[in-house]
């Protein structure tokens, strides 16, 4: 059980480095370059590191595989969903200083929703025999649909056109205010409309993953800080998204089976037949590492042959 200076020490910690990354993107000029994102990359990557090592010893071992494959497949979900954001960006035509900005805006959103979203689940496990079952449900339909790649672009599109059409918008340019005065009427942004749109996707994708995630753990504790710490880096990975370094033609594929499994996992155990916690969690850590390193190779290997 994790005391209350740990969740102090945790957010004061998450916050500052949250505070560092976002100065220094709000600083630059210009795009972010490929160096640099991929020391903020390894930086927010030791920081999960380090928190798992934290759950480790609070927790023990078994605690700490299951924060780093919850976190693992959280993280990869975050990856997936990056490409709809990029896509949000491209059709507001947010000028890519503002980006950052913005892009804070919903992962504060998102930390507040999974949160949320943690704690109600948790509850609803303990409360209802069938919330297990239902929850494999859920996330059995969640993977077959990304193995189809089907939802983000699609559903972000859908959101764009439902907010600008309820949402009296600002014309010209407008920096990185949220709202203004024209013409006698308070109007939305641009950058407010891609915050709006992206705190909506990304209450979709919470939908998605969070159940992923309950259903390798019931620790509160696990739970929260492998999901918060997937999260807050998003921003150094967009910036690799956006430099195209960052492209896994498969990922849909590789997310789609890892879910259904899951998902068939936790429909049987929910129908009376035992399967190890620990098992699961070291299968779906295992096929998520796998199948990056091979969509990692594939995509390095695409590009040589492009040049």
């Amino acid at each position: 059980m994790a005391s209350l200076a740990f969740w102090v020490l945790f957010h004061v910690s998450v916050g500052a480095l949250i505070a560092l990354d976002l100065g220094a993107g709000l600083r630059r000029r210009g795009p972010m370059g490929a160096r640099e994102g991929l020391a903020w990359l390894a930086l927010w990557l030791l920081a999960g590191a380090l928190v798992g090592s934290v759950v480790a010893s609070l927790s023990g071992p078994g605690g700490a595989l299951l924060y780093f494959s919850s976190y693992a497949v959280e993280y990869m979900l975050s990856v997936d969903n990056l490409l709809v954001f990029a896509a949000i960006f491209q059709a507001l035509g947010t000028p890519r200083e503002l980006r950052p900005l913005a892009l804070y805006a919903g992962i504060m959103g998102a930390v507040l929703m999974r949160a949320s979203f943690i704690y109600g689940g948790l509850l609803l496990l303990e409360a209802f025999w069938w919330a297990l079952p239902a929850l494999g449900l859920l996330l059995t339909y969640t993977g077959w649909a990304l193995w189809r790649g089907e939802g983000g672009r699609d559903r972000a599109g859908g959101i764009l056109g439902w907010l600008r059409a309820r949402l009296p918008l600002a014309q010209g340019s407008t920096g990185s205010r949220l709202l203004v005065r024209q013409e006698g009427r308070i109007r939305a942004t641009p950058l407010l409309l891609a915050i709006l749109a992206l705190e909506a996707t990304d209450f979709i994708f919470a939908l998605d993953s969070v159940p992923a995630v309950l259903v390798l753990t019931e620790d509160l504790l696990i739970a929260y800080t492998s999901n918060v710490m997937a999260v807050v880096g998003l921003r150094s990975i967009y910036s690799l998204v956006e430099l195209a370094l960052l492209r896994l033609p498969d990922l849909n594929r590789l997310l789609g089976l890892v879910l259904i499994f899951l998902g068939l996992s936790t429909i049987a155990e929910g129908l009376g037949l035992p399967i190890s916690v620990y098992l699961l969690a070291a299968a779906t850590l295992a096929a998520l590492l796998l199948g990056l390193a091979l969509a990692l190779l594939r995509s390095r290997r695409g590009r040589s042959l492009a040049r």
